[in-house]
């Protein structure tokens, strides 16, 4: 005899009760990320509203003129 199954079904949800709720995406946006070097120069780089540091760490490191710098540190301006 095989063993019952009741009490172990889950209950099953009609196809109306699915979540209809989603979070509205945001679309990115581009924003030019203004870099001043040592030598006290301004470069302004192109990145978009979704990049995180670690992005701009990036695009610092691919421009011919930042990719040497080492040491730096970032700052929002509203």
């Amino acid at each position: 005899m095989a063993p019952s199954k009741t009490g172990k079904a889950k209950p099953h949800k009609a196809k109306g009760d699915k979540k209809k709720h989603k979070e509205e995406k945001v679309l990115p946006t581009v924003l030019d990320v203004t870099v001043e070097t040592p030598d006290y120069t301004q470069l302004t780089l192109k990145g978009i509203s979704t990049d995180r540091i670690l992005d701009v760490r990036k695009l610092l490191a691919v421009h011919v003129d930042t990719c040497h710098l080492s040491n730096y540190s970032l700052s929002h301006e509203a």
